[in-house]
């Protein structure tokens, strides 16, 4: 899947999400406080994610990517 594809696949809520998540150093715990959502919730949310994409946010590398993608078609 290219860069663009990945991208067109991801709401802005997804990337709200992936951004938050990298922001509270990959801590769900932090990131559903902060999103003021329970934590279980968060969880699934980067499930559908990873089912969406391939790249799954709670794994370092992944997200890595995922902002590299986002930044590069957000212009961030």
């Amino acid at each position: 899947m290219t860069d663009k594809e990945t991208y067109d696949l991801l709401s802005e809520e997804d990337m709200m999400e992936i951004k938050i998540l990298a922001d509270n150093d990959m801590n769900c715990a932090k990131t559903a406080a902060a999103m003021y959502m329970h934590r279980n919730t968060l969880v699934y949310r980067l499930t559908m994610v990873r089912r969406k994409v391939g790249l799954d946010p709670r794994r370092f590398w992944e997200l890595r990517e995922l902002i590299r993608i986002i930044d590069k078609y957000e212009g961030g």
